[in-house]
Parts: structure tokens; sequence; C-alpha cells
């Protein structure tokens, strides 16, 4: 909404996906709240979109985005024309992050609209598993000065090498073989809450879809 052709630029996009039966989706950004963009803001690109979508007759295509812990999808309830949501809350405690995602849609859950002519299939939210994890780094240090094995050995779990990056994220730092437990605890976590959810639709027995 901060552009004075916002609407010109989303018509292009409409324009591109018209065309284009295999295209299903319109990501509008990760955590645009950090950057200054409004709910309004949201709320006005995510209708005209929508209402430009299915005036092409691409029914079929949602409309999502991922925001903060902070978003105002939580507290002012989705946006019309916005099908899902998402946000960013990691915990390396599986238990921990789930409880504070599953605490977070509790807010608004009861106020997603069901299927309408705006959201076909109603409205939901994706989950953003944190399945990354930062090691600590020592930067110049040897694996023997570190006193734990690096992240190439079995079990390793300090990286060690010339730059300050994480070893998975890094782009000369040494990718780490080896990951913790927890990761898998942490899905099968989601995948509890998924199964004990009576809400939803979409494909899982959910109101929310498990994405990686």
């Amino acid at each position: 909404g901060g552009s004075a052709s916002w609407e010109g630029g989303a018509d292009w996009v409409v324009a591109q996906i018209k065309p284009r039966p295999h295209i299903r989706g319109i990501f509008l950004g990760d955590e645009p709240t950090l950057f200054g963009v409004t709910y309004a803001d949201i709320c006005a690109l995510s209708l005209y979109l929508k209402q430009a979508l299915l005036a092409a007759g691409r029914r079929d295509v949602f409309i999502y985005f991922n925001d903060t812990p902070e978003s105002q999808q939580l507290t002012h309830g989705l946006c019309p024309g916005l099908d899902f949501f998402s946000l960013d809350s990691y915990n390396d405690d599986p238990a921990t992050e789930v409880a504070q995602v599953k605490r977070a849609y509790g807010l608004i859950k009861a106020r997603l609209r069901p299927p309408n002519y705006l959201e076909p299939r109603g409205q939901g939210f994706f989950v953003v598993p944190g399945i990354f994890w930062f090691m600590p780094r020592l930067a110049d240090q040897s694996v023997a000065a570190v006193g734990a094995p690096s992240c190439t050995a079995p079990g390793g779990t300090v990286c060690t090498g010339p730059h300050e990056y994480n070893c998975s994220w890094g782009p000369t730092g040494t990718h780490c073989l080896t990951s913790p437990s927890w990761l898998v605890g942490k899905m099968a976590a989601y995948w509890a809450w998924a199964r004990q959810d009576p809400t939803g639709t979409f494909p899982f027995p959910s109101h929310f879809v498990i994405m990686d």
C-alpha cells in the first residue's frame, strides 16, 4: 500500500498467473510487519488480488503470507481474501515451540472464515516448523581447543572455521552431517497436534498444513 502503483503491480501478477494453471498460490512475503507494512496494507492487497483472481477465473489460487508473532492478523483476524497465514515462533524445545504456535493461533481460530466467495476453501493456518538449529561456532580454533567434536563428526555439535557463520548456512562453512534428535521430535509434536485437532479440511485432518 506504500506505492501509488501497487494496484498496477498486482494486476501484472494476476496477468502472469491467469494463463498458467500450474500456479496455485501467491506468497505475499515473509514478516512484512518488520518492514513497516501495516495490517491495512496487507488487507488492501489481499482483497484486491483475490477479487482480480476471481475476475480472471482463477478461483483455485490461494493467497498466503508469513509474519511474526506480533502480527495484527492474530489480534484483528485474517484479512478478507487471505486464505492462509503462518508465523515464525521458533524454539529448540519441540513442546515449547508447538505450544507457542498453538497458543497464537488459538487467539483467532474461532474467527476464521468458513468457505465463502473470497476464500473458497475457507481460511486456515500453515505451520512453519523451526527445522534448523544454531550450533556454537568458534572462529579459527581447532577441534582440540574447542573440546567438542566438529560438526562433521558423529554427534558433533560445534563448528570451527575462519568465518562466523552457522555451519548449515555459511557460504564457506562446513555443512553439518548430523542433526539434533529433537528435530524429529518437533515434527512429531506438530503431527500429533494436527491429528488431535478435529476442525480442519485441508489436506491433513486439521485446520493447518505442515510445510517444510
